[in-house]
Order: C-alpha cells, then sequence, then structure tokens
C-alpha cells in the first residue's frame, strides 16, 4: 500500500514515490494568501500532472491491480481485498481523468490566447483527451465486468473523501473537513463524469476533424462518433441495470444521467451533420430568419440579411463585438489566474448564473438557493420559453399536414369538377383519358398522371391519416411539462417525445425535393386534347394551373411531415438540455463550490470569463448562420468564397470567434458586390374570379358555362358560379358574416409579371429555352379591392384578414437541368418554408403564418378599381409564390350587411413586386437580335 498511497509510508522518498501522491500533492497553503491553491496554478501546460502522474505511476497500479486481482480470486471471502481493488481501480481512473482535463484545458487555454491557433493543435489536444478517456474507461470496465455483484453491492457505501492539501504546519489535512463530499456511489458517479466528458470531448474534436473533411471523409467521421457513441450508451446501460433503481436516490447520480442523456442527442445531431442531414442545431436546410419589421434609423429594411448585419453591429444587440470583447477579457483574466479557493468561487457562481440563463431561455424559469424549480415562473414566461415555442411549432407543423392534405382533396375535387364540364360543354365520356400532359419526351394522359401521383404517394406517409400517425395523449403531454404548482417533469415529456419520434421514423426528408422538381417540369409541360375541339385556351390554362397546385400540395405535405419530425426532434434536444441544466444546477447547490474545489478531477483553469467567450462563440455562430441562410435566400445564390474556403457549409466548421469575425465580413463583401444589380417593380392584380377559382365570362366572344356546385347537372354562367362559390364559403360567425377564401399562388397570372416562368421553344425539349424568366420575384405590398356593382352600405371599407402561410417558392438565378427520365427539372424551384419570426424571453420563435388584419377596399367606381390603397407590407421579402393563401372578408355586423354578395363581381389582391430577369436562353441566337426569334 505504501507504493500507492503516501499515508502508509513515513519514508519521505517512497512518499514521493506513491503512484497516487497526486491525492496530497495537488494543493497547498498560499502563506502570503491564506488560501488552499493548486500547486500547479502556476503553470499552464498539461504535461505540468506528469510531475504526479505518468506511466510510472500507472504500471505501478497497474501491478498493484494484478496483484489484489490475484489474492481476491484465492481468498474471494475477505472483504476488504475487494474494497482496495475498488480503491485502486477508482484513483487510478480518477488520476486518468484529471489527466484528460488537463489537455482539454490545454485546448481551451489555446483557444483564448492564440488567434491563429491552428485546427491540427486544437485537435491533438481534444484527441488525446478522447484517447485518455476511452483508455481509462475500458480499463476500469474490467472491474465491472470482473466483479458485477460485489460492485453493485458495495457502491451504495463507498462515500468520497476530500483531497487533502499541505498545511502550515507541514501536515496534510482535508480541504473540505466534516463530511464526505459525496456520500455512496462515488465509483460509478466518476464513470458517469468520464462517461459525459468523453461524449462532450468527442462533440468537440468531430466538429474540428470536420474543418478540412471531404463528403467521404466526413461519413467516415459520422462513423467513427457513431462507434464511440454506441460504446459509451452500451456501458451507460450496462451500469444502469447494474445500479438498480435504488440508485435513483442518489441525486449527483441522477444528474449525470440527465447529463448523459443530453449530451447523447447532442452528439447525435453532430452525427446527422456529418452525414449531411442538416445541422446540430436541429434546423432544416431551407431555414431563413425573415425580420419583417427591423427598422434601422426609422426606416423598414427590405431584405433580413441587410437587417441580420444591422442588428449584428448595432450598439443595441452588438452580438459581434460582445464576442470580441469576450474573448480580449478572457486572454487578459488568463494570464492572471491562479487555481485558489476564492477565484473559483467566482468562476462558479458564474457557470451558475450561465446555467440560469440557459434555463430561462428554455424553460422561462431558473433555480436559485432553497428555490422550487419555476415555482415564481409567470404563464407568460412559460409561453414564452423555447420548450412552450417549440410545443406550438409541433402542433403548427401538424396543422400544416392536415391543411395540406385538405388542399390536395379540394384540388382533386376541382380537377373534377372541370373534367365534368368539359363532359357536359364536349358532350364526350371520359374526357380525362383524353387530355394529355406532355413534358419534353414524356406525355402522359391526365388519368395517368393523376393514378401515378397517388401510388407515389401512398407508398409513403403522404395520405395517411395525421390525426391517426399521431397519438393524442402524446400531443397532450408536451402540455404538461410544468404543474401549475411549478414542478418540473420532463421524464414524461421524453417518453411522449419518443413515442412521436417512433411514429414518424419512416417520413422521408428527400420527398419534399422530389415534388418540387416534379413542380419545375410540370410548370413547363403542354396540354393537349386527343379530340379537336376539346380543350380551348382557358380549359388548357385552367387544367395546368391545377396539376401545379396540386403538385404544389404534394411538396407541402412532404415538407411538413419532414418539418414535423425535425420539430420533434428539437424539442427532445431541448428537453434534454433542461433537463441536464435542471440536474446540474441541483448538484451545485448540495455540492456548492467548497465541496467542487476539494474534489481534484474537477481541476480546471477554466475563468468565468473563458466561459463567457464560449457561450459568446456559440452565439455568434448561431448568428452567423442565420445571416449566410438570410444571404443566400435574399440572391439566390450559393455564398462561396473560394481564396478563404468559406461557404454555407463551412460556418458549423468555424472554430474560434476571429475566424467567424472574418466569415462575417465575406458575408458582407458577398452582399455588396451584388447589390450593384437593379430589380424591377411591378404590380399585378390576381383575381379570385378568374384566376383563382378559374371562372370567365367568355372566351372569344362565347359564353362560358360551369356545373353548379351542388351537383345537380345546372350549368351556370361565370357570374353566376362565381357568387355560388362565394356563398359556399360564407358563414357566421357570431353576429359577423364573414367570407374565407383559401388559395396557391404558385403559378404565373397570365399577361403579367407574376413570377413568370421559362419560355420553352420546343415542347419536345424541355431543356431549349428563349427566354428563362424571372427569379427573386419577392413581395413588397398588397391591397384588396372588392369590385361591387351595388353598394348596400355606402361604406367604402371592410374589415379583412390576409394570412400568408404553406410554403412560398423561389426561383434559381440559373435554369436547372433535367432529372433522369426527365421527370423533374432540378435546381429550379427553391421551396422554403414561410416562418414568421417573433421574440420571447430573449428568444426567436417563429410561427409557420401570419394574420394580418387590413382593411378592404369597396370599390364602386371602375376608373378607379385597380388603386392601391389601404396596402400591407407584413409579407415583404416573401415570394409572391405561396401555397398556403387564406383571405377573410367581413361582409356583415350586428348592424346590418356591408357587402352583398349578389353585388360582389370580383374580390382582387393588387400586388406590388420587385424581381430579376434571369436574362438567360439556352435555344436562339444568343445576345444578339431581338429576345424572341423568328425562324
Amino acid at each position: 500500500m505504501a507504493k500507492l498511497y503516501p499515508r502508509y509510508s513515513n519514508n519521505a522518498e517512497q512518499q514521493n514515490a506513491a503512484a497516487f501522491r497526486y491525492l496530497d500533492n495537488m494543493f497547498t497553503l498560499d502563506p502570503k494568501l491564506g488560501e488552499i491553491v493548486s500547486t500547479m496554478s502556476s503553470e499552464r501546460l498539461s504535461q505540468d500532472f506528469s510531475t504526479l502522474w505518468a506511466n510510472a505511476e500507472k504500471s505501478t497500479a497497474d501491478n498493484a491491480i494484478e496483484v489484489v486481482e490475484g489474492f481476491a480470486a484465492l481468498k474471494p471471502g475477505l472483504l476488504y481485498l475487494k474494497e482496495i481493488l475498488f480503491d485502486v481501480y477508482y484513483d487510478r481512473a480518477a488520476a486518468e481523468f484529471i489527466l484528460a482535463n488537463r489537455s482539454i484545458d490545454q485546448a481551451r487555454i489555446d483557444w483564448v490566447n492564440d488567434a491563429n491557433v491552428s485546427v491540427a493543435s486544437l485537435e491533438r489536444s481534444r484527441q488525446n483527451a478522447v484517447d485518455i478517456l476511452q483508455r481509462s474507461l475500458n480499463e476500469y470496465w474490467s472491474l465491472i465486468d470482473n466483479h458485477p455483484q460485489a460492485y453493485a453491492t458495495q457502491l451504495p457505501h463507498r462515500d468520497l473523501q476530500s483531497a487533502r492539501y499541505l498545511n502550515g504546519q507541514g501536515q496534510h489535512s482535508p480541504i473540505f473537513e466534516g463530511e464526505a463530499l459525496v456520500v455512496g456511489y462515488k465509483d460509478a458517479l466518476l464513470v458517469y463524469q468520464m462517461m459525459n466528458t468523453l461524449l462532450e470531448q468527442q462533440v468537440h474534436l468531430s466538429k474540428l476533424k470536420a474543418v478540412y473533411a471531404n463528403t467521404d471523409t466526413m461519413q467516415a467521421l459520422a462513423a467513427e462518433a457513431q462507434t464511440l457513441l454506441n460504446s459509451v450508451t452500451s456501458k451507460a446501460t450496462q451500469l444502469e441495470q447494474l445500479l438498480g433503481s435504488d440508485a435513483q436516490v442518489n441525486a449527483m447520480l441522477v444528474t449525470e444521467q440527465a447529463k448523459l442523456n443530453s449530451l447523447t442527442m447532442k452528439l447525435g445531431s453532430v452525427i446527422q451533420w456529418l452525414k449531411g442531414e442538416g445541422n446540430y442545431l436541429g434546423l432544416p436546410d431551407d431555414f431563413v430568419l425573415f425580420l419583417q419589421g427591423f427598422k434601422d434609423k426609422g426606416n423598414t429594411v427590405y431584405d433580413s440579411f441587410d437587417a441580420i448585419k444591422t442588428l449584428l453591429k448595432s450598439s443595441a444587440y452588438d452580438v459581434v463585438p460582445s464576442a470580441e470583447k469576450a474573448l480580449q477579457e478572457a486572454k487578459n483574466a488568463d494570464k492572471n489566474y491562479r487555481y485558489q479557493r476564492d477565484q473559483f468561487r467566482q468562476t462558479f457562481a458564474n457557470e451558475q448564473q450561465a446555467l440560469n440563463n440557459q434555463l430561462f431561455k428554455l424553460l422561462g424559469c431558473t433555480v436559485g438557493q432553497g428555490d422550487n424549480l419555476c415555482a415564481s415562473q409567470t404563464q407568460a414566461q412559460r409561453k414564452g420559453s423555447l420548450i412552450a415555442q417549440q410545443q406550438q411549432s409541433i402542433k403548427a407543423a401538424k396543422l400544416g399536414v392536415e391543411r395540406a392534405q385538405k388542399a390536395r382533396e379540394t384540388i382533386e375535387g376541382n380537377i373534377t369538377i372541370e373534367i365534368e364540364r368539359l363532359e357536359q360543354e364536349k358532350q364526350v365520356h371520359d374526357a380525362i383519358d383524353k387530355i394529355m400532359v406532355q413534358f419534353g419526351q414524356n406525355e402522359l394522359s391526365l388519368s395517368q398522371l393523376l393514378e401515378a401521383k397517388r401510388d407515389g404517394s401512398s407508398s409513403g406517409k403522404a395520405h395517411v391519416d395525421i390525426s391517426e400517425l399521431l397519438k393524442q395523449d402524446d400531443l397532450d403531454t408536451l402540455d404538461d411539462f410544468v404543474s401549475e404548482a411549478g414542478n418540473v417533469d420532463l421524464f414524461e415529456v421524453q417518453a411522449a417525445l419518443a413515442s412521436l419520434k417512433e411514429d414518424l421514423k419512416d417520413v422521408s426528408r428527400d420527398d419534399a425535393i422530389k415534388y418540387t422538381q416534379t413542380l419545375a417540369v410540370l410548370e413547363r409541360a403542354t396540354i393537349r386534347g386527343l379530340e379537336r375541339g376539346l380543350l380551348d385556351v382557358n380549359s388548357k390554362a385552367r387544367i395546368k394551373a391545377l396539376m401545379l397546385e396540386l403538385e404544389a400540395a404534394e411538396v407541402d405535405i412532404a415538407k411538413s411531415m419532414s418539418y414535423l419530425a425535425y420539430e420533434v426532434e428539437r424539442l427532445a434536444g431541448f428537453t434534454a438540455e433542461a433537463e441536464r441544466l435542471i440536474a446540474q444546477l441541483g448538484e451545485n447547490q448540495q455540492q456548492q463550490a467548497d465541496r467542487y474545489y476539494a474534489n481534484p478531477v474537477h481541476y480546471s483553469v477554466l475563468t468565468k470569463e473563458a466561459l463567457n467567450a464560449e457561450l459568446a462563440f456559440a452565439e455568434l455562430q448561431e448568428w452567423m448562420f442565420y445571416a449566410v441562410q438570410a444571404l443566400e435566400y435574399k440572391w439566390q445564390e450559393a455564398f462561396v468564397v473560394p481564396d478563404k474556403g468559406f461557404n454555407r457549409a463551412s460556418v458549423f466548421k468555424i472554430q474560434t470567434i476571429p475566424q467567424l469575425v472574418e466569415y462575417f465580413k465575406a458575408l458582407q463583401r458577398f452582399d455588396d458586390i451584388r447589390n450593384l444589380r437593379t430589380s424591377q417593380e411591378a404590380t399585378d392584380t390576381l383575381s379570385v374570379k378568374k384566376h383563382i377559382f378559374g371562372y370567365v365570362d367568355k372566351l372569344r366572344g362565347k359564353t362560358m358555362w360551369y356545373p353548379a356546385l351542388d351537383g345537380s347537372g345546372e350549368m351556370l354562367t361565370a357570374d353566376e358560379a362565381f357568387k355560388a362559390k362565394l356563398a359556399q364559403l360564407t358563414q357566421r360567425m357570431g353576429q359577423d358574416q364573414w367570407l374565407t377564401i383559401e388559395f396557391s399562388t404558385v403559378k404565373e397570372l397570365p399577361r403579367s409579371n407574376f413570377f413568370q416562368g421559362p419560355v420553352v421553344a420546343d415542347n419536345d425539349d424541355l431543356t431549349c429555352l428563349v427566354d428563362a424568366g424571372t427569379y427573386l420575384d419577392k413581395l413588397d405590398g398588397i391591397a384588396i379591392n372588392l369590385q361591387v356593382s351595388m353598394d348596400i352600405s355606402g361604406e367604402e371599407v371592410t374589415p379583412a384578414y390576409l394570412t400568408y402561410g404553406g410554403n412560398n417558392y423561389m426561383r434559381s438565378r440559373t435554369p436547372g437541368s433535367l432529372t433522369d427520365g426527365e421527370t423533374g427539372i432540378k435546381d429550379e424551384l427553391v421551396s422554403y418554408s414561410t416562418r414568421f419570426w417573433d421574440v420571447s424571453n430573449g428568444n426567436f420563435f417563429a410561427k409557420d403564418s401570419y394574420r394580418q388584419q387590413m382593411k378592404a377596399n369597396i370599390m364602386t367606381d371602375e376608373e378607379s378599381q385597380s388603386a392601391f390603397l389601404n396596402p400591407t407590407y407584413a409579407f415583404k421579402e416573401r415570394s409572391v409564390a405561396a401555397s398556403g393563401w387564406r383571405l377573410s372578408v367581413k361582409l356583415g355586423d350586428r348592424y346590418g350587411e356591408i357587402v352583398d354578395l349578389e353585388g360582389l363581381d370580383d374580390i382582387e389582391l393588387i400586388i406590388k413586386h420587385r424581381y430579376y430577369s434571369r436574362n438567360a436562353e439556352t435555344c436562339g441566337g444568343g445576345d444578339s437580335g431581338p429576345l424572341i426569334l423568328l425562324r
């Protein structure tokens, strides 16, 4: 024993050679300060601990274990041999843990002090820590594998005593006196701490290794991280089974288990990112932070990137200057830091505050000394928390699926109505089989195309009733994460989330891309009838518009299902992180700073300023993600700076604050160059009667007829059909009467500049374009005009609501290319989720639609019917092409009718928008001569 522990020998030379002398020699009393300090606090290299623990000491401990194992095998009834064995295993693992932490400290010190620190240097330090922790855990596991029963039996009674320091009398005394640092389960606690640190370091290591990795290497890194994660979770499962339910009474053990759950999810997110699936913020690839109402010096900023750029540099938010300041403060603090009790207390208190700040964002509440968690939380704070908002996002995603599925049913019904109209008007049967849709070399009948779509969708979950797919009990559980008494029970929430994730496990993340490619090819398709005179110009346009709307609905369903899966995973991450924070705060309350200081495994040179710098880095990196997404949306171009190695994906590979600042400057330069371009402004009119419902009064002088909506077979004029449709969509809400219309604008408007697509020169070749159309077609303002022939109220306006939702679509800057089989066009249309952002508890949260209260203008004068009056600018910067519009207009109230349906001739949206010409052609005479060439 004297070879292991100094206290078993009176010989100074033998004491200084004892393997576990670090337990006595890591701390001493500073006579000037009168404080207990670390003997290593003036030195900063991880090798410093090698004066106390190196290969010789580890070899001594290894040999001791082998000897004691032999005696224990010969004398299994001698319990003290097992106790010695457990002590040696523990103290060896603790020494290795401290060694790994010194390597981690080295990486953090280099990160703070050296702006030009190489990724390779940081990687070496993190890799060294991972290697030490993996080796130590595997070595320690021999104890569990060889003595499982004794381990489980003795663990509850094994307390952790304080490390010792050399006092003024030259004697070794406990740093923390009077009681044990940890009562029971000290061995399991150390194992969990090591597993948690290992997972945390693998997160850092994977990010570092990804900096210069190509796609294949990223996949290899993902496999490497997954192997480590599997190893740790397997050990954790084995340990949990061995400990049994009695261990749950140990609060510190529960804390470490909560940390393990959180870090498992965090590393899982990084693995998904390495595989190319999203990012480790848990956000989808089309995520854009739209800042609709941001004002700079009193003027509303149009583009969200410009708003983010101003916001990050402004004195109000100053994310970039704050990060730079935090880094400088960390450098200054590191020069003078000593690991002594008073400074450790400050760092400990600062960490406690940082944890509470993070918890407040997640749950809207904090944990104070002696307080019950969330006991003083207000309802508003609870609703404003990230977890509460994320719950609403899940509900919104579910509603998005339901809305899109309902829209698809409506569109399919409208296609049926149009076919019936043609059959009655042309006196033909099976018209659906006689209408052909040609896209390039492919041609299908309308019936074949619709059947193929049903077959393609039915293979996934697009046709599944979402209410049946997701269990209502699980959704209800999400609402109850905080009780009225302020108690938090995240266990049930996590169980519900696990169930929801299981329900959504087969949801494809790629279906939306496939459907968007099909939407792009249908946009260039041609409609023709097999029988002469079967289709007129209006019928062709109507069928094509309905096909585009139907495909957009398919995209909506696929994206909403995908978002639902994303939102559930994101909430699972939030709850795991909240669980970790709650556990850590609770453990800190129990342990307090002096207890932590007396446990050598917590030894670290991390200052409170360094912690602040790391938090500032994480915040700045998140904002750079928002910025690059907004920049690419602004220009519909990929952000690439080859000489710097910067692109959108590289934002998560950057590892230092100076590099992020340089990345931000590159974003601004990229934007400044493109600001030389000029957009074209236009005002176009969207007619509900013609463009949404498809009712045209006359075509070439001939009156058009439409089947009645009641299925009676009666044929109506366009005006009669329009008013019948309005009556069907009108309902009473209390004493008010409202008309509500849902519609899509993912289509061109005839003879307008609205969302103009390519001009195809040859129907057999969809890539033969004489003009590529427009792109960056974004909204500016919208006004609502009610065209009436009979004024019954004398009012000039009536209340209305306009909602923008679903998904919106943008064209790429350059025309896309055909997919294999010519069934789609890739890189032509880009779909974005419609998210509207707000702030609560200092957090950004999103809603999937936004309803703007407006005034609808009652227009009686034909000369001013297209006037732009009482507009809204709430949807600025959004694409003109969106799939989830809803318009509600008040027709009457308790005082009487405001608008009479019989006198309502049309509803028009006057749309101001701005766009750029793609200014490209792939089939023609180049840049000389007229745009459309005669042949």
